[in-house]
């Protein structure tokens, strides 16, 4: 990443080494850029379609701050955490929601309501081309989403773009 250039792909693969930038509202921020819990569980007002994150092998960093920055149209630097594919599923088993491989799909895939679902979900139209959702963060009861935000915010998260 660090001063190479990014080609454009048509769909992320999330690979386990892959990041996956995730907004960090204001009121998630704290002075140690570490994130509060809130920063990593769903928006409870938003639909439960999954914890959205943007995908950097689509977008640069600096790409991701600017959409964030013009989506929620706030005066002070965009706050962005960006851990990768695998930081994202060893948090998942660690709330007990097994996120693996299939090994005929090559795609990360967890246990759902309908049986096997991918994880990892690529949804340009909700606002823009890198826009991806986690779809297993759905599944979590209390407890999970908290066992999962505190894995995610246990290191310092984040950096101001």
């Amino acid at each position: 990443m660090d001063g190479l250039t990014r080609m454009k792909v048509d769909t992320p693969t999330f690979a386990a080494q892959e990041r996956l930038a995730r907004y960090i509202r204001p009121e998630y921020r704290q002075g140690t850029n570490r994130a509060k819990l809130g920063a990593f569980m769903e928006d409870e007002t938003a639909t439960r379609s999954g914890l959205s994150v943007n995908s950097l092998e689509v977008h640069t960093e600096n790409q991701i701050a600017t959409i964030c920055e013009g989506k929620f149209n706030d005066p002070r630097p965009v706050a962005l955490s960006i851990p990768t594919v695998g930081e994202f599923n060893e948090s998942a088993n660690a709330a007990r929601i097994e996120v693996a491989i299939h090994a005929a799909k090559r795609r990360w895939m967890h246990s759902g309501p309908n049986g096997l679902e991918d994880s990892y979900k690529h949804d340009p139209k909700l606002s823009n081309e890198s826009h991806c959702l986690i779809k297993y963060t759905r599944l979590f009861d209390n407890l999970q989403k908290l066992r999962f935000a505190r894995r995610m915010a246990y290191k310092p998260t984040y950096r101001f773009y």
